[in-house]
């Protein structure tokens, strides 16, 4: 018995050994010593309430012990012991999991230290303010203007690109560098923080940025899609249009290095495939855009009589015969040099045909078909051609129809394939009817529209005869008008 209870408490004695590296405890000292050795040593500075005399005998009403029980005297030392490196195991654990959590914290927000610093690239040293802050950086008006001018348009970029931020990399093709004097920093609010979430984002007036994609997108044949602008070096995508958020995306497959040259085009017509861009002497590309913003279209003689705010409104026949001129210009094939045209121009013209022609068909179809009535020759030349001859009024009736601009309809510049082009129902009907209307519209007199504006017989049959889809002219219908973008706008990192 003697030899077990020794036997536990030099084991205790041991285990304490390994904790706290004393030797002394293997010695023949009374293993209580031993447990405040641990004590003291505990790296935690856990205190336990010990004595130096050993554990108090027994009340005298229990019967008397054993002179020595080593047995027992051992394993209460041994569990002792086993309780006070529980605590300091726990204590170890828990302090070696706040630690773990702490260097988790900071290697997260290293590596999101690191992806903005990633993304800026070469941006980096501007964008750092005072006392670790970081900027915003700013497209202005003033600044972009003048980078643009002083290279007529044409830019190339300089260097190289280290920035994964797409902003950055709109910025290097549009040449717009470091220490440049182009961008402008502003200090965000103390709640943004660009550390913490790894990116920053493109402040930029917003007059610019319809400038930019005017200038550079590419200009193609189909449909545009109102929430991308594509240019031939990547993509600016409308990511919230109500804050005026975008994204610009490169595409793997271009040369950003490669000069950016203005009003980009790729179409398709009988001529074959025309991929250009619109070729302005040198210093005459902005006089040019400029009349387009301003007046409508990059031709004089195109432009279109309109009341100036505060004016009497323009006389409706003098209206219809700029239209008419107009027209006669964009009809002139020349993709040597295509007319720029913003898309109030568009909308203007609309306005003057409907204007002319919207509100009265009626009475225009009812004219058409009683003058044909009167010449039997002719009616049986329309009918020729129906499935349907008895139909023929009906026929006349679409047609004229047709030829007037409803309130919901607008003059449509595309360009598109020859081979997707819509066949007519009945061109030679359409055919018959239109060389019938210069006389018939003759008969009819001077036109007075609903608003008893007053057009000459000429004029009309002009407007009338004006395709609402103008397929393939040479003309770029730019995307927006820097006025109508007055806020301002970011680009996502």
């Amino acid at each position: 018995m003697h030899n077990a209870g020794y036997e536990a408490g030099y084991n205790g004695a041991v285990l304490i050994y390994a904790i706290t590296g004393d030797p002394g405890c293997l010695r023949r000292t009374p293993s209580w010593r031993c447990e405040e050795k641990a004590l003291r040593q505990d790296e935690d500075n856990v205190i336990i309430n010990m004595t130096d005399q050993a554990p108090t005998p027994a009340p005298a009403t229990s019967p008397d012990p054993a002179p020595s029980d080593p047995v027992g005297t051992g394993i209460g030392n041994a569990s002792s012991i086993f309780d006070l490196v529980s605590k300091v195991i726990d204590k170890a654990t828990g302090a070696w999991e706040q630690g773990s959590a702490s260097r988790e914290t900071r290697r997260v927000a290293d590596s999101v230290l690191q992806e903005l610093k990633d993304g800026l690239g070469e941006w980096e040293a501007e964008a750092k303010a005072e006392k670790h802050r970081w900027r915003q950086p700013f497209l202005g008006k003033d600044a972009y203007e003048k980078h643009f001018v002083k290279n007529d348009g044409v830019l190339e970029p300089s260097g190289k690109t280290t920035a994964s931020f797409g902003w950055a990399q709109l910025l290097f093709a549009l040449n717009i560098r470091p220490k440049a004097g182009i961008i402008s920093w502003r200090t965000l609010p103390r709640e943004v923080r660009p550390e913490k979430t790894g990116t920053v984002s493109l402040g930029v007036d917003g007059a610019i940025l319809c400038h930019i994609i005017n200038f550079y997108q590419l200009y193609r044949s189909g449909s545009r899609n109102s929430d991308t602008f594509r240019f031939p070096f990547g993509d600016l995508t409308v990511e919230n249009d109500a804050k005026h958020i975008y994204a610009f995306t490169d595409r793997s497959d271009t040369d950003f290095s490669s000069k950016k040259l203005p009003f980009q085009y790729s179409m398709q017509d009988l001529g074959g495939l025309r991929e250009d861009h619109v070729r302005v002497d040198t210093g005459f590309l902005d006089v040019q855009y400029q009349y387009a913003i301003n007046i409508g279209i990059s031709e004089l003689k195109a432009e279109l009589v309109k009341s100036k705010p505060g004016e009497k409104p323009k006389p409706l026949q003098e209206r219809g015969d700029s239209l008419v001129q107009a027209m006669r210009f964009i009809a002139k094939f020349d993709w040597k040099k295509p007319y720029i045209m913003s898309p109030e121009w568009a909308e203007d013209a609309s306005r003057i045909k409907r204007r002319m022609t919207s509100g009265k068909e009626e009475v225009l179809i009812r004219h058409v078909a009683d003058c044909l009535s009167k010449k039997p020759d002719l009616v049986e030349k329309l009918k020729a051609p129906l499935g349907k001859p008895e139909l023929w009024q009906e026929e006349v009736k679409s047609s004229v129809r047709a030829l007037c601009m409803s309130q919901s309809e607008s003059f449509k510049f595309v360009w598109k394939d020859p081979r997707t082009f819509a066949s007519a129902n009945n061109p030679a009907f359409d055919l018959t009817l239109k060389e019938q209307l210069p006389w018939i519209l003759q008969d009819l007199g001077i036109w007075t529209t609903p608003s008893l504006d007053q057009v000459s017989p000429e004029t009309l049959l002009a407007v009338l005869e004006m395709p609402h889809e103008i397929i393939n002219a040479p003309v770029i219908v730019l995307r927006g008008i820097p006025k109508d973008w007055d806020f301002v706008a970011e680009i996502s990192g």
